[in-house]
């Protein structure tokens, strides 16, 4: 994949079906300040994800969070990833039932049986590899920020003075300190994802460079488009008629744009997640394969590169919880305390990666200064306080219990494979924690450069 390709994913993950529920809401809490809101959003993103991703420049690796975690860090803490990973299965499940319930506002069908047909559209286009999944997401992507567009061009000339004005914006007018947080809070939600490119890193054309770049141009861009949304959306009718932007939409869009609107935007918002989803998700799992946490089979390709066991995992597992309508949104709150805890751990390799393989830190095409590092790192953290506080006063005792259960469960089948293995002869911390060819061959390169 290039650069342009690469954003396209980054930029298909980022927008999802959130933002037209989640901008309302927002706005609500902001008003006509809401395109401020996004703008500091797309700030506190960069500076939650850029430490992490520093490693992707030096020693870029598929499954990067994984890697980075488990040979700079620890295995034990490495595994917290896989997890993690496992968990996009709910994602995906959550994605695709959403897609269902948008898709029977245009043509009436059963949920659960169009929440069943996309996964496995999905799941066929990545059987063919990473190459062509990447094609339609290119695909996808542009009739996505088309129809975006005519959000924006078609509802600016719509907007009211007496909705919005940039004075009003500027004067935060009835915006305290604990509403603006609570809009930043959803847009934020609806910014992540740029950073999906370090799972793809060893099919990107000159990672070092393009997994940085990717995820900083597409959550800019994104940040731009939902700049202007949010203008047009505060904008064209009072905050209390709207409940979604199809609402906004439908008061200013002519009924063709206004059903390309829905189509290109909500339902491709949703395609554009659950392709990027199961891409990722069959890479990721290919990578822990290799280091023998999954038995062999998930390391066995077809002819197209792609880990047969891996997709029917993924998709698999999707499927089952969309057809028996299980609890996701539980699931969703576990994922998101652990993300925030693995968030945490991820800046550790930023600190690392500059002692273990100096020489490829001091020829990585983006790095930043030490201090720097260290500044955005105390900065991210405390959002990352301030988000697991909001989590822990808000969530109820179920999701902590179905916390405790899965890291139990989880960490039970990684001491299980230990054992299983050491019964074999094989030292499965060891395999995890061994250097990566790859980068040890890259630092011994740079070595002998300098040697003359």
């Amino acid at each position: 994949m290039n650069l342009f390709t690469l954003t396209c994913m980054c930029i298909g993950t980022i927008i999802g079906v959130g933002i037209f529920g989640s901008m309302p809401s927002a706005a609500a809490y902001a008003g006509p300040a809401l395109m401020f809101v996004c703008i500091v959003g797309v700030i506190e993103i960069i500076i939650r994800y850029l430490p992490s991703l520093i490693p992707s420049s030096a020693i870029p690796a598929s499954n990067g969070f994984y890697m980075y975690l488990t040979k700079l860090v620890s295995p034990y803490i490495g595994f917290l990833q896989v997890i993690q990973i496992l968990f996009n299965v709910f994602v995906l499940a959550l994605l695709a039932t959403v897609f269902g319930q948008y898709f029977n506002l245009v043509m009436p069908a059963n949920q659960t049986i169009v929440a069943v047909i996309v996964i496995l559209i999905f799941g066929c286009i990545s059987y063919f590899g990473v190459s062509i999944g990447a094609l339609v997401q290119n695909v996808m992507v542009i009739v996505l920020v088309v129809a975006l567009g005519c959000y924006i061009f078609l509802g600016l000339p719509n907007v009211s003075p007496e909705y919005f004005t940039i004075e009003r914006a500027i004067s935060f007018e009835n915006v305290d300190f604990l509403s603006f947080g609570a809009a930043l809070g959803l847009i934020a939600s609806c910014l992540m994802g740029g950073y999906v490119g370090v799972n793809y890193a060893e099919q990107v054309k000159n990672p070092g460079k393009n997994v940085i770049l990717a995820f900083l141009f597409s959550t800019c861009i994104v940040g731009i488009i939902y700049v202007f949304m949010s203008v047009v959306t505060t904008g064209v009718m009072p905050l209390s008629e709207v409940s979604s932007l199809a609402d906004c939409a439908e008061a200013f869009m002519p009924s063709a744009f206004y059903w390309f609107f829905i189509c290109g935007g909500a339902l491709f918002a949703l395609a554009t997640t659950i392709n990027g989803s199961i891409l990722g998700g069959i890479v990721n799992l290919k990578v822990i394969a290799r280091d023998r946490v999954l038995p062999d089979i998930f390391m066995k390709n077809n002819r197209y590169g792609v880990s047969t066991a891996s997709l029917v995992l993924f998709c698999g597992c999707g499927l089952l919880v969309v057809a028996f309508g299980l609890d996701v949104g539980t699931m969703m709150s576990v994922s998101s305390v652990l993300g925030i805890i693995i968030a945490v751990t991820q800046f550790i390799p930023a600190l690392r990666v500059r002692k273990r393989y100096p020489l490829c830190y001091k020829n990585a095409p983006i790095k930043l200064p030490i201090g720097l590092i260290y500044c955005l790192i105390v900065v991210a953290l405390g959002f990352c306080i301030y988000e697991a506080y909001s989590l822990i006063t808000t969530s109820s005792g179920m999701v902590w219990v179905a916390l405790i259960a899965t890291i139990v469960l989880c960490y039970g089948y990684f001491f299980g494979r230990i054992a299983y293995l050491k019964k074999k002869g094989i030292d499965l911390i060891a395999i995890m924690s061994a250097p990566y060819e790859p980068w040890e061959q890259k630092e011994s390169e740079y070595a002998a450069k300098e040697r003359g």
